[in-house]
């Protein structure tokens, strides 16, 4: 199955990441996935900054948490961020990571789905603008989306079975 390939291909790219770095935003917090992030930091021993409207999504106290990204972020961060090989973004505020945001070469993997002010569906990263810097991208619509979709379907299945023991 394609899905499946396309997963064990990010897994792979993740797994090999030098510096991997996942950004934190409003979507993790008002989906309340904080604890499933920091869980899967921990697991793929990645630290994690936060956005203004992230802040709180994850514990700041956690070790992997490197606090605020961006232009209200702390500096560490936002050099950190500027070195990683691999950005993971869970933001959900359209186009937020731009191409003077990461190295050369970094690969993108945009979690993030929005509108923008003219109603088109785009990602946390401003894709059009970091396309040529990084040597990969997943693009918004199209990219993860079908991951989470069979993800989703697969712990409904899950916990109708749990349910159902």
């Amino acid at each position: 199955v394609a899905v499946e390939e396309e997963l064990e291909d990010l897994v792979e790219i993740i797994s090999q990441a030098k510096k991997p770095l996942v950004i934190v935003g409003g979507g993790v917090k008002y989906s309340e996935a904080g604890e499933t992030v920091e869980n899967f930091c921990e697991e793929f021993h990645i630290p994690f900054g936060e956005s203004q409207a992230g802040k709180s999504a994850c514990k700041s106290s956690h070790p992997y948490c490197l606090g605020g990204i961006g232009v209200t972020g702390t500096l560490a961060s936002n050099v950190i961020a500027k070195d990683a090989d691999v950005v993971i973004m869970a933001i959900g505020k359209s186009k937020f990571l731009k191409a003077d945001m990461i190295k050369e070469g970094a690969v993108v993997i945009d979690v993030g789905i929005n509108r923008d002010s003219e109603g088109k569906i785009t990602g946390d990263a401003d894709f059009d603008n970091i396309l040529s810097k990084a040597s990969f991208i997943t693009p918004v619509p199209g990219g993860v989306g079908p991951m989470t979709i069979a993800m989703l379907m697969n712990n409904i299945i899950k916990a109708a079975e749990m349910q159902n023991k």
